[in-house]
């Protein structure tokens, strides 16, 4: 693609978050031979130019606003984009749709779907974007599913013909498993100068817990079952990246909680207070990643999947719910899924799915009893990295999609 204008509405490519780092991934091949506007959910300022993107503030309506994004009407009648792109949650779309349709402006539409059924709503949406794409199988096959209630077989085969999933990619170069045993001595003696002791050692067992602190990730969950761990396997430490205090208002204090359940003295906490501008840098995460035996998620359901895929990448065998996207990320023989045997209703009225704590314990004390297995894990785990995951294998996907619009 040369010589288009392109807007992208997302999170922006000058913040650290998940989204931030996949809209630098996907684009910045683009700037260049393109002009690449970025309409950034947290950049709030005048439009400057950062490392060859245009970023622009999304106006005033907050999310889920029916004006969201404010912006947007007028950069459209101000760049003229050629493309408009947009990843966020499908629900916060309806008024990008009206506009590109409005103003005859092709949209690729790229959302995760974390629990089903959906929303007839959000099915409408989907429709009437130029191309809908989500981000997993699973997202393809709950959409079709949940379509059948709502919508007669010539619009869902309509659908079906331009909906496609798009998985993210990973940045091999930064995550991988170079240097796993320097990082875990590097991680080993920060901990035990900072403490003024030695507090771990080589044969300490680290849990990797890296996620949004939000009630649908479900931690507690996970500190429930490492506490009990801990009282057979105390040569123990958590390594949080969650942002510890409530996020949002949607989460948990996990001070509080830690400290009730007795876990104090076992977390690495290497929290940034959740400010998206002086977060930690991806080769910073790797270095965690790499120094960390698993990665646990008790996750209640998830569009995708970026910290299991980065922790995979980095030799962190993922221990994760067996739910909504999980099989598909987590083949056999790359970590161990964890069994839900029940769900509650969201206020969508889609499910999300409750680990089973006890099978979680169990799951952990597998990975302790069972290091030979985790490091043939990690080799099957990188091989799938490099295959499914790969930036490159992604570039060329998204490239032939765009080719065809």
């Amino acid at each position: 693609m040369n010589g288009k204008t392109i807007l992208i509405g997302s999170e922006s490519p000058n913040v650290v978050t998940g989204y931030g780092s996949i809209i630098r991934r996907m684009f910045k091949r683009y700037v260049g031979n393109n002009e690449v506007h970025v309409m950034g959910w947290q950049y709030h300022g005048m439009s400057i130019n950062f490392d060859g993107f245009y970023l622009h503030d999304a106006g005033l309506a907050m999310l889920g606003d029916k004006e969201f994004p404010s912006r947007l009407e007028p950069l459209i009648m101000d760049i003229k984009p050629d493309l408009y792109f947009s990843l966020i949650d499908i629900w916060y779309t309806k008024r990008m749709v009206e506009l590109t349709n409005r103003y005859n402006i092709p949209y690729i539409n790229y959302f995760p779907i974390d629990s089903h059924p959906i929303p007839k709503e959000w099915i409408k949406y989907m429709m009437e974007s130029t191309k809908p794409i989500t981000l997993s199988h699973y997202g393809v096959n709950t959409i079709l599913e949940s379509a059948k209630r709502w919508f007669d077989d010539k619009e869902i085969k309509k659908l079906e013909e331009k909906l496609e999933y798009l998985y993210h990619g990973v940045d091999i170069n930064v995550y991988n498993q170079k240097g796993r045993h320097k990082a875990r001595e590097r991680l080993i003696t920060l901990v035990n100068t900072l403490a003024k002791k030695d507090v771990v050692n080589d044969d300490t067992f680290f849990i990797y817990i890296g996620n949004r602190n939000v009630i649908r990730k479900n931690i507690p969950a996970a500190l429930y079952a490492i506490k009990k761990f801990i009282r057979l396997h105390p040569n123990t430490m958590i390594i949080m990246k969650v942002g510890m205090w409530d996020d949002m208002n949607n989460g948990h204090n996990l001070y509080e909680l830690t400290a009730k359940l007795g876990l104090t003295k076992h977390i690495i906490s290497i929290d940034d207070e959740d400010n998206p501008l002086i977060g930690l840098s991806d080769e910073k995460i790797a270095e965690t990643l790499k120094a960390a035996d698993v990665y646990l998620s008790t996750t209640t359901g998830e569009g995708f999947g970026l910290w299991t895929i980065e922790a995979m990448a980095c030799g962190a065998v993922p221990l994760i719910s067996n739910n909504t996207t999980a099989p598909e990320i987590v083949i056999p023989g790359t970590g161990e899924l964890i069994n839900c045997p029940t769900f509650i209703v969201s206020k969508y009225n889609t499910k999300m799915y409750i680990v089973d704590v006890e099978d979680v314990f169990d799951k952990l004390i597998w990975a302790y009893q069972n290091p030979g297995t985790l490091d043939d894990y990690r080799k099957e785990g990188w091989r799938h990295i490099k295959k499914t995951f790969d930036w490159k294998v992604i570039h060329r996907k998204f490239d032939s999609i765009v080719q065809k619009l």
